[in-house]
């Protein structure tokens, strides 16, 4: 979390290549890491009770929307990459992987953070082996 002021707080979105090694990803002088972008974290009190939760799911996503749009038309058309080899080539860049703690999962997921976003198993159902069995159930994600 980042404070700008007393009131204002974000979370960063940061970006990095899968191939690169967690040791070195971790280390903030290795800059294996670009900074995307922020999301803004609101109380939203101007909503009710009732919608406030609805609300701050629409603006995560609405904000990852916005910051990943670009992403998005450079994996379609690609982009023209300066090599180590002098050469430039286009690259496809695609967004394959979104690291999370799974409260942060659950909302990328719009499923219930309570609720496995497998299979239909109720929360009070979770570690009984016959309520958590997904292979066979038409309902299931996979």
């Amino acid at each position: 979390m980042t404070r700008r002021t007393r009131v204002q707080t974000a979370w960063p979105v940061y970006l990095t290549i899968g191939n690169i090694l967690k040791a070195t990803r971790r280390k903030v002088s290795a800059r294996a890491n670009i900074l995307l972008g922020y999301l803004p974290i609101s109380k939203l009190k101007c909503f009710s009770a009732g919608t406030r939760k609805a609300q701050g799911w629409q603006l995560f996503h609405y904000c990852m929307h916005t910051i990943l749009s670009r992403m998005v038309v450079a994996g379609a058309s690609g982009v023209d990459i300066l090599c180590t080899d002098g050469g430039i080539r286009k690259v496809f860049p695609i967004l394959a992987a979104y690291v999370a703690d799974f409260p942060e999962q659950a909302l990328v997921a719009c499923v219930k953070e309570d609720w496995c976003p497998i299979c239909k198993c109720y929360p009070e159902d979770r570690g009984d082996p016959l309520a958590t069995i997904f292979a066979d159930d038409p309902g299931t994600l996979f």
